[in-house]
């Protein structure tokens, strides 16, 4: 079992709808400047229950809707069953602001070796507007002895709307073989 929040090697790649990926220096955390995209290791995050978690809030700067996506290389041990276990929620909003209409977290991989800023297949959708973890588990059997790149998405949704759309990925943990 391996935390994969405490992973010191990851990039983040923030999406503006109809514009090229812009793929963010390795480790790089915090807001970007042009897209308002976000990400940052959050510490402890009380959603239910506390969990370990990495908030993530897709571009939006000037009315433009995006995604942001955080990279996470991984080389997939050959002990199977892979599991990819986590939990997603979405913050508490203020009284003054409006809801978020909900968040789509997105699990996808590809080769490592692919170019930045590629997206990879999609193993896991969910959109949620939950304040509480919503528990997810992903099979990663079939990438067995892969070097892969993880990539964890917040997309703003349906309806492309990124109001109040800051959201977590907690107890982000992979599995190997039987516990």
């Amino acid at each position: 079992t391996v935390a994969l929040s405490h992973v010191p090697i990851f990039r983040v790649v923030n999406t503006v709808f109809g514009e090229t990926p812009q793929t963010m220096p390795v480790g790089w955390t915090g807001q970007d400047p042009r897209t308002y995209g976000t990400v940052m290791p959050e510490g402890i995050v009380k959603r239910g229950d506390a969990r370990e978690a990495i908030q993530i809030h897709p571009a939006w700067r000037d009315g433009k809707a995006g995604t942001t996506m955080l990279e996470i290389p991984v080389k997939i041990p050959e002990i199977t069953p892979i599991r990819l276990r986590f939990g997603n929620a979405v913050r508490d909003t203020r009284p003054e602001e409006p809801a978020s209409d909900g968040v789509t977290f997105r699990v996808r991989t590809l080769p490592n070796e692919w170019a930045p800023g590629a997206e990879g297949q999609v193993l896991y959708e969910k959109t949620t507007a939950e304040k509480v973890w919503q528990d997810a588990d992903v099979d990663l059997s079939h990438l067995a002895g892969q070097t892969v790149r993880l990539q964890l998405e917040s997309h703003p949704g349906p309806a492309n709307n990124t109001t109040c759309d800051a959201s977590y990925w907690g107890g982000l943990t992979l599995v190997t073989g039987t516990p």
